[in-house]
């Protein structure tokens, strides 16, 4: 029996006020088959809508995390004397003391035995072939990486070439070109401008914290007092630095470094808070 006929059939047989109610039910009983077979079809169309496929990451995205992954083995293999060297950094002094002390006492290898004659033998091979270094930054660099390795005095000559290299600070010179008084009237002749590159205030205070160090490696109790003098002169004040420093634990207990911390350690001169009356 065909759609058509139920609804003829219906609409003859019962009263006029059922005709709704009876067209739902013959609606009913002709979209329930269907209904139910496409109900769990529809479910499972709407889940597969509604779920994250999982994809693998990109080639690329791969690439840069193995270059990650390799150059953070490779910096903690090379062991890079920025993180690992007692010496102080130029780029900043506070900071770059308490990286020092962090680095300093991870371990460092201790001073050379004079012992191993076929190591000393190497270490003045391999300072001969050693780079010269153009600026202070790169003789600072330099004096750092032979600290690490345990060749305190060369890196001691490192630290004391640097500071005789250019810095990063840039002046200008005015040099008299000519000679005697000027021939137009009785003043000076005509000067020139002459740029030069000096030392600024943080490459003076890290180089003579660096020698300081070295010094302090080499058992200079005289030399390494003088440097960190030399430090404090120049504006370095990180005391609480330098009195926790692993790298100065040669002279810490020494008279000559309890004076000098004495000396310029505004805490330990008593209470003078406008500094009128000395260190």
């Amino acid at each position: 029996m065909t759609a058509r006929s139920l609804l003829h059939e219906s609409a003859t047989v019962l009263p006029y006020d059922n005709t709704r109610q009876t067209s739902l039910i013959i609606y009913l009983k002709i979209m329930g088959p269907l209904i139910t077979k496409l109900l769990p079809l529809m479910v499972m169309a709407c889940a597969d809508a509604f779920t994250i496929p999982t994809r693998p990451a990109p080639i690329l995205q791969r690439r840069q995390s193995m270059s990650i992954s390799s150059s953070r083995y490779s910096r903690s293999s090379n062991a890079r004397p920025q993180r690992t060297s007692t010496a102080l950094s130029s780029s900043s002094p506070s900071s770059s003391a308490s990286a020092s002390t962090s680095g300093s006492a991870s371990g460092e290898s201790s001073p050379l035995s004079s012992s191993s004659s076929s190591s000393s033998s190497s270490s003045s091979s391999s300072s001969s072939s050693m780079p010269q270094p153009k600026t202070y930054r790169e003789g600072e660099v330099l004096g750092l990486r032979l600290m690490q390795d345990g060749r305190h005095d060369d890196a001691l000559k490192a630290f004391k070439l640097a500071m005789t290299l250019p810095g990063s600070r840039i002046d200008v010179l005015r040099v008299a070109n000519v000679p005697g008084p000027s021939p137009v009237g009785g003043s000076k002749g005509g000067t020139e401008g002459r740029t030069v590159r000096t030392l600024d205030e943080y490459e003076s205070q890290a180089g003579h914290y660096n020698m300081a160090c070295a010094y302090a490696r080499l058992n200079d109790v005289d030399g390494c007092i003088a440097n960190l003098r030399g430090a404090f002169e120049c504006g370095f004040d990180s005391y609480v630095a330098v009195r926790s420093d692993p790298g100065l634990v040669v002279v810490r207990d020494t008279s000559e470094f309890g004076a000098l911390m004495d000396e310029y350690d505004p805490r330990k001169g008593g209470f003078n808070p406008f500094g009128v009356f000395g260190k």
